[in-house]
């Protein structure tokens, strides 16, 4: 957890000004490719070449797709939220079991999956003595609900933004609805105006 604030924190002010050029090339492309797509549907008075419209649609194409593909990797980022908080939730489950059944879990080979395993090896590697074992796993135990209680914290108040918006499933799908609608509706107005 500290690793990640220290990562976002690293260099703050050139991803800021990274960002701040990348939202200046999102509302560039996006104008520029009304007006391509106005022009082309005879809405706007300009008449282009056709090697504008071929080369313009592939730059914006272009431009729009690195800016989908940084957004995707934000909210893979942000998705590690949930995936570290998983790894916790078994680190406690183990450490749950040997406060409970120290013995048995130091006896039988029970686990099933391979974390639990390497939780088991860990707490065998450290040999507590009898009278240590339930006050460390006690602390092992707390300590990890405190670092889920952060992670939740920071989940909530600190995600990864880019370009000001909070990278997130809802936003990704939001944005592939808004694609989706405008490719089909484009694909109708092409249909229409060289079907007839």
């Amino acid at each position: 957890m500290v690793l990640r604030a220290s990562c976002l924190d690293l260099g703050k002010k050139y991803t800021d000004r990274i960002f701040t050029y990348c939202s200046v090339f999102l509302a560039f492309y996006l104008i520029f490719f009304v007006f391509l797509m106005l022009s082309f549907f005879n809405v706007l008075p300009y008449e282009l070449p056709g090697a504008v419209y071929v080369n313009g649609s592939f730059d914006v194409i272009i431009i729009l797709g690195i800016i989908l593909y940084m957004l995707k990797t934000g909210t893979q980022i942000n998705d590690h939220f949930d995936i570290h908080k998983g790894v916790l939730l078994k680190l406690k489950r183990t450490l749950w079991d040997a406060y409970t059944n120290y013995n048995g879990v130091m006896e039988r080979h029970y686990a099933t999956n391979s974390s639990s395993k390497i939780y088991t090896e860990m707490l065998k590697t450290l040999k507590l003595k009898n009278c240590d074992q339930k006050q460390y796993l006690q602390e092992a135990v707390s300590l990890t609900d405190i670092i889920m209680q952060e992670l939740d914290y920071d989940k909530e108040t600190n995600p990864l933004k880019l370009m000001g918006l909070t990278c997130s499933n809802q936003l990704m799908t939001s944005i592939y609805t808004g694609v989706a609608s405008a490719v089909f509706a484009l694909s109708q107005l092409f249909y229409t105006k060289y079907s007839g």
